[in-house]
């Protein structure tokens, strides 16, 4: 198909069972931010073990997540029966979910680590894997948010 297809038309409510698993992973989001936020001057073995209980929940989130899309007659298999034209682009956040997938288990295992460790210098070092987590997650919630409004021509929110 040519990118002159018509695109397919959903209402906000014909994709409400996508919103469910972006909001859990959005609240995730939050709770591992609150987690690395907090204090970890003279505390880093507590401090490493609540972030990784953060980046557990996470990453649970994240696989109902990817359940929710790439699972079968999910979000993905949709917007390619809807727009064909968008496949590559579905490839693509296929891929950005294997990487963002094995960052969030190397996060796991940097912050359980740490949680075995007096090191002072680690928390810093497990803050920035979570920022870059952080910022990964939110741009691949904006690319998920265009390849939706591609398809459909609907805002679904994603949680805000």
């Amino acid at each position: 198909m040519t990118n002159d297809e018509p695109r397919t038309t959903a209402t906000s409510a014909d994709l409400d069972w996508v919103r469910r698993p972006l909001a859990d992973l959005r609240a995730a989001i939050d709770a591992l931010e609150e987690a690395s936020a907090a204090p970890a001057a003279s505390r880093t073995a507590e401090w490493s073990m609540q972030v990784h209980e953060a980046l557990v929940d996470l990453g649970a989130a994240f696989e109902r997540h990817i359940a929710a899309t790439e699972g079968p007659d999910g979000l993905h298999d949709r917007i390619r029966d809807a727009a064909p034209r968008l496949s590559i682009h579905v490839d693509r956040m296929a891929a950005e979910h294997r990487a963002t997938r094995q960052a969030i288990t190397e996060a796991v295992d940097a912050a359980r680590e740490g949680s075995r460790s007096a090191d002072p210098e680690l928390p810093e070092q497990i803050r920035e894997r979570v920022n870059d987590l952080v910022r990964r997650l939110l741009e691949l919630r904006g690319h998920g948010a265009d390849l939706i409004y591609e398809a459909y021509e609907v805002d679904i929110g994603a949680g805000d």
